[in-house]
């Protein structure tokens, strides 16, 4: 959740930080190899955010029952 440009910042953080945080999952679970780790946003709770708010707006709760 956040705008475009949080998201961009977020990744390019995430990715410059990606050789250190490798390092230190390996480091703390013991690893000799650690596989190659990826930073991906997941819209999820935007998209289940946003279907919530159509829910209330066409009148209906959580069980799908009509308020």
């Amino acid at each position: 959740m956040g705008s475009s440009d949080q998201v961009e910042k977020a990744q390019a953080g995430l990715d410059s930080a990606r050789g250190f945080i490798k390092r230190q999952i390996g480091l703390r679970m013991g690893l000799r190899y650690v596989p190659e780790i990826t930073f991906v946003h997941d819209s999820s709770l935007e998209k289940g955010s946003y279907m919530d708010k159509l829910f209330v707006e066409i009148g209906l709760d959580k069980e799908g029952e009509s308020a």
